[in-house]
């Protein structure tokens, strides 16, 4: 009967929690100074926004390019008692002391 061969031995779990630490900060020191900033590239996503303006023009709509700017300064605040139209349309009446 041939002699049986003892069970072979795991690698310590310490060394495998080493190894996956080490290899995610190398990871993350790599993909944070070597990455590309700015907008990634999402090849599915601008077919499918390519296609769907096409789709469009091909209906009838034109693109009006636009440029827009948020303001420098915040708009002035009106008067708590300044009429201003509302969401719906209508002016705003403060309610009436009583």
């Amino acid at each position: 009967m041939p002699a049986r061969r003892p069970p072979p031995k795991s690698l310590p779990l310490r060394w495998v929690v080493v190894a996956i630490v080490l290899f995610i900060g190398v990871y993350t020191f790599l993909r944070l100074h070597y990455g590309k900033r700015g907008k990634p590239f999402e090849p599915y996503h601008d077919l499918g926004e390519r296609a769907a303006a096409q789709r469009l023009a091909g209906l009838g709509y034109q693109r009006i390019p636009v440029d827009l700017e948020r303001p420098a300064e915040p708009p002035a605040v009106c008067p708590p008692n300044s009429r201003v139209p509302s969401r719906s349309g209508r002016p705003y009446r403060p309610p009436s002391p009583a």
